[in-house]
């Protein structure tokens, strides 16, 4: 389960899969589970930001029930903490093994970065 803190790591990606909530039959941010690959990138394909300042756990789960309600089978939450430009990105994420792929796939979608994971940093576009 995502906690407040973990959000506000400054230039950190971290990427979550949803578990359905067996009753309901959907997903809630309760059910949130690390992924952990150890190579690849990700890449954000739709998502939302929200200002650090405006930052609550209830905007945040607003947000995440949304999207792990659209995403699709291989699609993970990506959440990505900006201090700098003061915004925390809430995105739908894919991995691509090869950078060639995510690089394309990133400006597809007007990204800004992708994330390298065996060097857990960004990579700018």
């Amino acid at each position: 389960m995502i906690q407040e803190t973990e959000l506000l790591e400054d230039g950190t990606f971290t990427v979550w899969q949803g578990l359905p909530n067996r009753s309901l039959g959907k997903y809630y941010p309760d059910t949130l589970v690390p992924v952990a690959y150890d190579d690849g990138y990700y890449i954000g394909v739709v998502g939302e930001s929200i200002p650090l300042s405006e930052l609550s756990i209830e905007k945040q789960n607003i947000i995440l029930t949304d999207l792990m309600n659209r995403r699709l089978p291989g699609q993970y939450i990506g959440i990505w903490t900006d201090k700098s430009a003061k915004v925390v990105y809430y995105d739908i994420t894919v991995r691509k093994r090869y950078l060639e792929h995510a690089l394309e796939l990133a400006r597809q979608y007007n990204q800004k970065a992708i994330w390298d994971i065996a060097n857990n940093k960004a990579i700018y576009l």
